[in-house]
């Protein structure tokens, strides 16, 4: 498994793209009427787009110029593919070109298969809706002809995954045009739509797993797929592939099988779980696991140390210590469903209903998992022994005194939830876990059209608590429910399906893998792996299952923790602080695996998770002299009038050549027809011609960089552009903490404490010069000590590291002033593009003029991602943009105040 932490690489060349051809801003946030798209999402797409801008505009679809970019990585032969002598390396090297080493086997150079981006994005984080937003755009793109004219191939590995990607297909396309919709085709259907000679906006659907060399009943042959390209066979695809290598390896031939599909077109790979090193390198978007927890948008997780060893001896004489282990995951499902009761008095709040689940290895055999877990809860429900119940509290309240999480925040987690526990008695587990008011008998629900669930309930209570999902009960209810009483229920809806709905009373979900994929949930907030996770086979699926167990919504539609949502939010800002520890009990997923030995390899996956990339935050210090300054920024208000009733609007710019076509357009083409053919009405009709034929010079910014090539989408952009909400200025206001990067730098953690230990000493550094020194210490105006202090803190006015320097420079906003002398990839957050780098060496040069021309001045780096509220309002293709300099400047000379954003690039 390689380390991933320095070769994520495509993603940074995106970042690093700072324009692109107007044409290809084509992405937005929308989705359907009911979602849109988080920031992350979009933040994928648009790093997506800035590759194949890179690849198809640029390098015109050059792939030896496109595997440059890795050239100087260490693992950079490890990304050909070598041959061996098996079936895999024979097909290759029928499709692709082939290098023999003086010394050494043969292999196909990483040139051949470089036409690729990963995306590594957490289960959970809602990559379906990236991969639909993704079809959206290729469509879009090969529509404005700025990519070649592939048909798209969308991948995944479960028939039910395919239901859900059509479900969200069918979403996305609810209230759109019918030629703004995608149509979802099966690929055994691709003769016959291939026959209709029609190029539209549809994607061709399969189980990636049933892809093969053969036809045989639902098995397909890739040949069947190919197109003739220089008189030999080759794929054309604008292949999108959905943790399609799930139970292959490196070697597999079906990895093969999807290069050759794509070989003339271009793959996308999406996982949650990557360990190929061609897949890390051209990772264009890492949001996993750590990421997604790490930015707020799900629960923090805590993985218990203590194992649950009595699941591994299945006999029957440690059944005390089954029951402990069971019991002590109903004493946290109660303190969370406590908190869950505290916080539903906040109406404003829409925190989920709690669930556990257990997740069992074996379902069928003698001595099954789930028939030993099973057993053990029936036996509670009938009586809770008093001793094993107070065991359990005493263990679980020692076990989170000092427990900190394993991906999160340095948070104790006994100090959120140590009085949910020890309030928690034995009635409370009857009343939270059972839906009941005391104990009694299970009794077992089935509907004979669901061959995959069973209901369980208490013959004391009128609600049920658990479900049983496997694949098929008959068996399961032959062999283990037969002393128990049965019930029939005739509803056509399954439980499982209704789990999100307010008022479903499962508590309890048991089974194996039939849902840890493809389906979402807020619920989960404890998961007990049992008898899984010990082999390194297990790995993606525990990473899968606990992924599922994340997700976080604590208000409608807003899926990031209330510490973050309630920042700027003094009334969320409030309730967050009154129910404290019910929030954070609520954004806790709690995992106990069965033994040590599973806990380690649980451990070891999430730590490698944590070290993708593994970059800590390391914060500067604000320059002291900032707070004895009046440092201003500008501050808007929503514009209350539309674009065209504003005196001075936001421009809309277009090239010469753009304006001169649209104005020929609107004066021969009929308003009747143009209203029809664009479906506005008469108004957005009269405000076009306003704008386009009546005032140009108001509205229209003419710029020959921002061409469009295809006039349907300039008008669609206006029309945009007209029902634009915009901003103007309202008032100056203190900058305050407005700026925020330079206390969010990210260092790679083994550069971490060197550059610490730097910056410290570059803050402290003495600014005097030798010369003054050695006069003060000749006056005697500073002693010895005081002399040789001073001379070495004057040496580190400015230091190096690796290509980074950090500068002692009291202009500006925070100390030091960090900045690269070329492109670098251990440090974030810093002066690192090429044109600020060069800005910053000229303005090094003027310092002392700017400091005879002005009574005082300071200036600072801005970063276009964390310091947003910096910005001036701007309108691109119809849409409001923030543009966020690279620097501000404040200057006084005499009574003139003056505020200058400059942006070096631009």
């Amino acid at each position: 498994m390689v380390d991933a932490r320095p070769y994520i690489r495509l993603q940074q060349i995106a970042e690093a793209i700072e324009t692109i051809d107007p044409n290809w801003d084509i992405v937005d946030n929308s989705f359907s009427t009911q979602k849109t798209l988080f920031d992350y999402q979009l933040n994928a797409l648009n790093n997506a787009i800035k590759i194949l801008w890179k690849y198809y505009a640029d390098l015109q679809e050059n792939k030896k110029e496109f595997a440059k970019f890795y050239q100087d990585l260490d693992i950079y032969e490890q990304l050909n593919i070598k041959l061996k002598k098996n079936s895999r390396s024979i097909l290759l090297k029928e499709f692709f070109e082939v290098e023999t080493p003086r010394r050494g086997s043969e292999y196909i150079p990483v040139k051949e298969i470089i036409n690729r981006m990963s995306f590594w994005m957490a289960t959970g984080s809602g990559k379906t809706l990236v991969i639909v937003k993704l079809i959206d755009a290729l469509n879009k793109l090969m529509n404005l002809n700025l990519i070649p004219k592939r048909e798209i191939l969308f991948l995944t590995y479960r028939e039910d995954l395919l239901t859900a990607f059509e479900k969200h297909i069918t979403e996305f396309n609810n209230g759109k045009r019918l030629e703004a919709q995608i149509k979802v085709i099966n690929l055994k259907d691709y003769e016959h739509e291939k026959s209709l000679l029609t190029f539209g906006r549809r994607v061709f659907v399969y189980r990636s797993d049933l892809i093969t060399e053969e036809r045989k009943d639902n098995k397909l042959n890739f040949r069947d797929y190919l197109e003739i390209h220089n008189d030999k066979p080759t794929g054309k695809w604008y292949l999108i592939l959905d943790e399609a290598h799930k139970g292959d390896n490196q070697e597999s031939k079906r990895q093969a099988l999807f290069s050759i599909l794509a070989k003339e077109g271009f793959l996308f790979n999406f996982s949650a779980t990557f360990t190929d090193p061609l897949d890390i390198v051209s990772t264009v978007y890492n949001f996993n696991l750590n990421e997604f927890i790490n930015k707020g948008y799900g629960k923090q997780i805590y993985l218990s140390q203590q194992s649950l060893d009595a699941f591994r001896q299945q006999q029957d004489f440690n059944t005390d210590e089954k029951k402990k282990i069971i019991i002590k995951t109903f004493i946290v499902l109660t303190a969370c469903k406590k908190a869950y009761e505290n916080i539903r008095q906040q109406e404003l709040l829409t925190y989920h209903n709690p669930l556990l689940i257990f997740l069992v290895n074996s379902v069928n055999t003698r001595d099954a998992d789930l028939k030993l877990v099973f057993q053990q809860i029936a036996q509670i429900g009938l009586n809770i022994n008093p001793q094993i119940f107070n065991s359990a509290k005493e263990e679980l309240k020692n076990e989170f005194q000092d427990a900190k999480y394993t991906i999160g925040s340095p948070t104790t987690i006994g100090n959120f939830i140590s009085d949910f526990i020890e309030n928690c008695s034995i009635q409370d587990i009857y009343k939270y876990v059972f839906n009941s008011s005391e104990s009694g008998n299970i009794e077992y629900i089935i509907n004979p059209q669901n061959k995959q669930e069973i209901i369980l309930k208490l013959d004391s209570s009128n609600r049920p608590f658990a479900l049983i999902k496997i694949g098929n009960i008959s068996n399961w209810i032959r062999n283990n429910l037969q002393e128990y009483r049965e019930n029939r229920t005739f509803e056509d809806t399954s439980v499982f399906e209704t789990l999100n709905e307010p008022g479903n009373p499962i508590n309890i979900l048991l089974g194996s893998r039939a849902f840890y994929e493809g389906w979402d949930s807020n619920r989960p907030n404890v998961i007990s792996f049992i008898n899984i996770g010990q082999r390194a086979s297990a790995k993606k699926f525990v990473l899968q299952s606990i992924g599922r167990g994340v997700r976080i919504e604590p208000l409608p539609n807003k899926r990031q923790r209330l510490n973050i949502l309630s920042a700027n939010d003094n009334t969320l800002n409030t309730i967050a602080e009154q129910y404290s520890n019910e929030v954070k009990t609520l954004e806790t997923l709690f995992v106990f695996a069965t033994n040590k030995k599973a806990v380690e390899t649980i451990l070891q996956e999430l730590e490698f998770v944590k070290k993708m990339q593994d970059f800590v935050e390391v914060s500067l210090w604000k320059n002291e002299k900032a707070n004895n300054l009046n440092l201003l920024i500008p501050k808007y208000k929503k514009e209350t009038q539309r674009i065209v009733e504003q005196q001075y609007p936001l421009k809309f710019r277009m090239s010469n050549e753009n304006l001169e076509l649209l104005q020929a357009y609107f004066n021969l083409m009929p308003p009747e027809k143009f209203i029809l053919s664009y479906e506005v009405s008469p108004k957005i009709y009269n405000e076009l011609k306003q704008i386009i034929i009546d005032e140009p010079h108001k509205f229209i910014y003419v710029d020959n960089n921002q061409s469009y090539k295809d006039l349907r989408q300039l008008i669609n952009s206006l029309i945009a552009y007209l029902n634009t909400d915009t901003e103007t200025y309202d008032k100056l206001v203190p900058v305050n903490d407005k700026i925020i990067h330079f206390k969010k730098i990210k260092v790679r953690s083994d550069y971490k404490d060197r550059f610490i230990t730097i910056a410290e000493r570059v803050r402290e550094a003495a600014l005097v010069s030798q010369e003054e020194l050695f006069n003060l210490a000749r006056s005697g105006e500073i002693g010895q000590n005081e002399f040789a202090d001073l001379l070495s803190r004057w040496e580190y006015r400015e230091k190096e590291i690796n290509n980074v320097k950090l500068k002692k420079l009291l202009q500006h906003y925070y100390l030091p002033i960090v900045y690269s002398t070329s492109s670098v990839n251990w440090i974030k957050h810093i002066i690192n593009v090429e044109s600020e780098r060069h800005f910053i060496e000229s303005l090094l040069g003027i310092i002392d003029d700017l400091d005879n021309h002005y009574n005082w001045w300071m200036f600072s780096k801005l970063d276009e991602y964390l310091d947003t509220d910096i910005y001036i309002p701007y309108v691109m293709n119809g849409k409001i943009h923030k543009f966020i300099p690279d620097f501000i400047f404040w200057l006084q000379k005499d009574k003139n105040y003056y505020i200058i954003f400059i942006d070096p690039k631009g």
